[in-house]
C-alpha cells in the first residue's frame, strides 16, 4: 500500500452539512467497532493487533474518537493529541449509504480546529494514495501532501 501523509497548512472554510460533531462514548462502542472492522477490510489496512473491541474500549477511554451525527452516526474519526503540540487524525471512515454528503469533510475540520485550539501546533494524517476521494477531501480542509511511503505485509508463502 502506497501511503500519502499530509500536514494541515491552513484551515479552510468548508461546507457543513446537518448534524454535528462529538466525542464519542461507550454507548457507541459496537458502532465504532463496526466501522473499524468495515474500514479495515475495505481499506485493506492491518487489523489491530489487541484486536478491534479491545482497542476500540481503549481509545473510548481516552476521548480518541469523534463522530458527526444526523442524527444518527454517520462518521467517525480517531484523534491523538500528541506531546510536543503534534496531533494525527486517523482513521476515518464513513458507511457507504452515508457518503457523499460532506460528512468525513465537516468532521476532518472540526477535528482539526479541535486539536488546534487544544494545542497542536501541527496535524498530520495519512490516505492510501490510490483513493482520490480520501486525498480530496483533505486537500479540501487545507492538508498538503507532505511524504509517501509505501508498506509492504509479508506472509509465510
Amino acid at each position: 500500500m502506497r501511503l500519502r501523509h499530509h500536514r494541515l497548512v491552513a484551515l479552510h472554510e468548508v461546507d457543513i452539512p446537518s448534524g454535528a460533531m462529538r466525542i464519542a462514548v461507550e454507548r457507541d462502542r459496537d458502532w465504532i467497532v463496526d466501522a473499524i472492522d468495515a474500514f479495515v477490510v475495505e481499506a485493506k489496512a492491518p487489523p489491530a493487533p489487541q484486536g478491534t473491541a479491545r482497542m476500540v474500549r481503549e481509545r473510548l477511554a481516552e476521548g480518541r474518537y469523534r463522530l458527526w451525527e444526523d442524527p444518527a452516526i454517520v462518521s467517525f474519526l480517531g484523534a491523538t493529541l500528541v506531546d510536543g503540540g503534534y496531533a494525527r487524525i486517523g482513521p476515518v471512515y464513513t458507511p457507504p449509504a452515508s457518503r457523499g454528503r460532506g460528512y468525513a469533510t465537516a468532521l476532518v475540520a472540526v477535528a482539526s480546529l479541535e486539536l488546534l485550539e487544544r494545542g497542536a501546533q501541527d496535524v498530520f494524517l495519512s490516505t492510501d494514495v490510490a483513493n482520490p476521494v480520501s486525498n480530496a477531501i483533505y486537500a479540501r480542509v487545507g492538508y498538503r501532501p507532505v511524504d509517501e511511503t509505501v508498506g509492504y505485509d509479508f506472509v509465510a508463502p
